[in-house]
């Protein structure tokens, strides 16, 4: 209380509204960042959540064109080798000859080359025949030869259900038909082939096949002797690049500035192969061994866990890709999903610093407001200083001017408090 006796009354009405214009500031400020960082944070989860729906529709709306694709495919497939079963049905059914043939055999899969002598396979009465000359043509095959489509019929090599061409329209790099090439029972890592697991059962395979040296999506059915034993199959398949609007639809998917859409072999030999890459520039490539800057597998990752989820699934991972000028890792943000009817994986990538611009751009509003505020708040402490120095001025004065006047006439100076009178006199009018 001594010292703010020290301090004149107007000295005391400027600290005092200065003090409560302060207070309110400050109070003011307080408010407004705890506000803006709670909307902040909510504007950053939202941001991020929006990010991730954005992917996952881009994926999702890929992945049901894969689905719509896959199902126009197996219903061709299906009338194709409806059409070659009534073909087959006119010239008789099919059986197996008392006389036999020397074949000698490729195996697709891991090339090596072996002999076999199998009974003629005949339908009705005539022996499919060997023909290797793609000029030459073959009955029942080449009656359903179209562009982008293959058919073959197989014969049954042995009790395992190894499966020998005998006639197909596919051809060879030599120009050939791939007669004399055969389907193992078990893939190069020995696990059972699931076409000729199906066909030795009596059931059909629907799906993505390798076939003699690409990939196609096949339709095979056991072909049966009178006994109802197997004997062969019947194949159909179409190439994926019959579909080209499907995979324009994926190298036209753009995210951002920098984000793109992909496509990966899941499994066998294509494993972590290029299907379908950025700009299709690197189709073929295979990425498996793909290493992020921490040194970890991403691709053998995304693979591995989009395989082991339900149906369908998204998984999003993300994964530092390079350095900043700063030193700081910069992440990639991927959403992928297996479509397994086409052995795919499919990836959505960006690069996460695009995903939260937005973000950024939020975060850069708020601090401009903090500076207006502040310029605002500066102007306005400006004006209540000299507000509060006209004012303590008006009331101030007048107070301490008649606080001197009365110990001036308590001293008997009475002409020097009339002119302190004088003075409140012009204040106050």
């Amino acid at each position: 209380m001594k010292i703010l006796n020290k301090f004149t009354i107007k000295s005391k009405i400027l600290g005092l509204s200065l003090s409560v214009a302060f207070g309110i500031t400050i109070v003011a400020f307080a408010v407004l960042y705890l506000s803006s960082t709670e909307i902040s944070t909510e504007i950053a989860e939202s941001v991020n959540e929006q990010s991730q729906n954005n992917l996952s529709t881009i994926l999702s709306n890929t992945y049901s064109s894969c689905a719509i694709t896959d199902q126009l495919i197996n219903k061709i497939l299906i009338r194709k080798i409806n059409e070659a079963k009534e073909i087959i049905k006119k010239r008789g059914d099919f059986a197996l000859s008392p006389e036999m043939y020397d074949w000698n055999c490729t195996n697709q899969v891991t090339k090596a080359e072996s002999k076999i002598t199998l009974p003629k396979m005949m339908i009705g009465s005539s022996w499919i025949g060997y023909n290797k000359d793609y000029n030459v043509f073959q009955p029942i095959i080449d009656d359903l030869r179209e562009d982008f489509y293959s058919f073959t019929i197989f014969q049954k090599m042995n009790q395992s259900g190894d499966m020998l061409r005998i006639a197909t329209n596919i051809k060879l790099e030599n120009g050939e038909r791939a007669i004399g090439t055969f389907i193992p029972h078990k893939d190069n890592e020995g696990q059972p082939n699931p076409i000729i697991s199906n066909v030795m059962s009596g059931q059909s395979f629907f799906g993505t096949a390798y076939v003699v040296s690409e990939y196609y999506q096949t339709l095979y059915e056991p072909i049966k002797d009178k006994n109802d034993n197997v004997i062969g199959m019947i194949y159909t398949g179409v190439s994926l690049e019959a579909v080209n609007k499907l995979r324009e639809s994926i190298l036209d998917v753009v995210i951002g500035k920098s984000g793109f859409m992909y496509v990966l072999g899941a499994s066998g030999a294509r494993k972590g192969y290029y299907i379908i890459s950025k700009k299709g520039q690197e189709d073929g490539k295979s990425v498996y061994e793909a290493k992020d800057i921490d040194g970890n597998f991403y691709i053998q990752n995304f693979i591995n866990t989009a395989k082991d989820s339900p149906v369908g699934n998204i998984n999003f991972h993300e994964y530092p890709y390079q350095l900043g000028e700063d030193g700081t890792k910069k992440n990639k943000v991927a959403a992928v999903s297996y479509f397994k009817p086409f052995d795919w994986l499919i990836v959505v990538e960006t690069d996460k610093e695009e995903l939260h611009e937005a973000e950024n751009m939020v975060f850069a509003g708020f601090k401009q407001i903090y500076i207006y505020i502040a310029i605002a708040v500066i102007i306005s402490l400006l004006g209540i200083f000299f507000v509060s120095v006209y004012i303590a001025d008006r009331i101030g004065n007048p107070i301490s001017l008649s606080s001197s006047a009365m110990n001036k006439i308590s001293r008997g100076e009475i002409s020097a408090a009339l002119d302190d009178i004088s003075k409140i006199e012009k204040i106050i009018n």
